[in-house]
């Protein structure tokens, strides 16, 4: 069993479930306010790619997410399948 993660870090790729959903995100950039930092980070989910997720670093700290780091390679499968099927749905309706 992996580790339960609590706070993300930069350059880390992580599984996040919630009840019965799932996604992945890859930690990508990281913005200073002073004492306070926001995360940025590619979302891939069910619905699609999101490239610009803005997260805190602590936003996942609630006992209701399940928070694992998974391997960057875990996390490429995960975008290119959901790549390959958006490039098919443009495919199909652009037919």
């Amino acid at each position: 069993m992996k580790e339960q993660i609590t706070t993300l870090e930069l350059d880390k790729c992580y599984r996040v479930k919630y009840e019965s959903i799932s996604w992945c995100i890859r930690v990508y950039e990281e913005f200073l306010f002073g004492k306070y930092s926001s995360l940025t980070a590619i979302r891939v989910d069910n619905s699609g790619i999101n490239t610009r997720e803005l997260l805190m670093p602590d936003s996942y700290q609630d006992s209701k997410y399940n928070v694992q780091e998974i391997s960057h390679s875990e996390f490429m499968h995960e975008f290119r399948t959901k790549r390959n099927e958006i490039n098919k749905l443009i495919r199909k309706i652009s037919n």
